[in-house]
C-alpha cells in the first residue's frame, strides 16, 4: 500500500518531485532514476526529485527505510532525515526518523557513509559498518555506538527485533503496522523492556498474546482499532 503524487517543477526552474507516502499498515519499494533502491516502512514519507541533477542527489524522509546507494562517481546521495545529514557514494544503510519516536537513528550495513547534524554539516563522522549514529531530540547532540545492522533492518526481512527495548517503543511500532491505538492504564508499564524477534505476518492478536506470556501485562481490544494495556 502506497500514495504518491508529483510536484511540478518551480517558477525558478527547480525539477519536479515526487512525494511518497507508505501509510499505516503498509510498506512500498521504489527504485529512484539514478538506480538507488529504497524499502519504506510503514508511515513514512519519501520526497525526491523525477530526475535528479547536478552534483548531489538529495531526498527527505519522515518515517523508516533501507537505502541501496547505487554508486555514481562525484555525486554524492545525501538523506535529510530527523534532523541527521547521511551522505554516501555507494552503500546501504537503514534510517529510522518517526516523529513519534525519541530519537532518529542511521544504521550503516555495508560501505561508508558521513554523518551529522542538518544544521551543522562542517561537523561530521564516518560511520563504519556495524556503526550507528543517534540522535536523542531532547538533547540534539549526536551519538555513535556498535549496533547490529541485521537487527535495525529486520522489518525489511519481515520481522520485529527487539534487543532491550521498552514497551512504550514496541507499541509505537505495532501501531504503525498494524493501524492500531495503544492506550495504556498506567504509563509506568511503558518503561518495561523486551527482547525476542516476532513475525511481522502474524496477527497482532498473536503477537500480542507472546508477550502477555511473560505476565507483565495484558492486552485487551475494544473494538478493531483500540488495544487497552492493563
Amino acid at each position: 500500500m502506497y500514495s504518491g503524487q508529483n510536484k511540478a517543477a518551480a517558477p525558478n526552474g527547480k525539477a519536479a518531485s515526487n512525494l511518497l507516502k507508505a501509510p499505516r499498515g503498509g510498506e512500498f519499494f521504489v527504485e529512484l532514476s539514478d538506480g538507488t533502491r529504497v524499502w519504506l516502512n510503514a508511515e513514512t514519507e519519501l520526497n525526491y526529485p523525477v530526475r535528479f541533477t547536478g552534483g548531489e542527489r538529495r531526498v527527505q524522509l519522515t518515517g523508516e527505510a533501507y537505502f541501496e546507494v547505487a554508486k555514481k562517481e562525484g555525486q554524492v546521495f545525501t538523506v535529510l532525515a530527523g534532523g541527521q545529514r547521511i551522505e554516501a557514494l555507494g552503500t546501504a544503510f537503514n534510517v529510522s526518523a518517526y516523529g513519534s519516536e525519541s530519537a532518529s537513528a542511521v544504521t550503516l550495513v555495508e560501505g561508508a557513509v558521513k554523518v551529522s547534524l542538518t544544521k551543522d554539516p562542517e561537523a561530521f563522522r564516518i560511520l563504519a559498518p556495524g556503526e550507528q549514529s543517534l540522535l536523542e531530540k531532547g538533547s540534539g547532540s549526536l551519538v555513535f555506538r556498535k549496533a547490529d545492522p541485521a537487527m535495525s533492518s529486520s522489518w525489511k526481512n519481515g520481522l520485529f527485533s527487539f534487543k532491550d527495548a521498552t514497551l512504550e517503543h514496541m507499541l509505537n511500532v505495532f501501531s504503525r503496522w498494524y493501524d492500531v491505538d495503544f492506550k495504556l492504564e498506567d504509563h509506568r508499564v511503558g518503561a518495561l523492556k523486551f527482547s525476542g524477534d516476532l513475525d511481522r505476518k502474524a496477527p497482532l492478536r498473536n503477537v500480542l498474546h507472546l508477550i502477555e506470556e511473560t505476565n507483565e501485562i495484558q492486552f485487551e481490544f475494544v473494538g478493531n482499532q483500540t488495544v487497552l494495556v492493563k
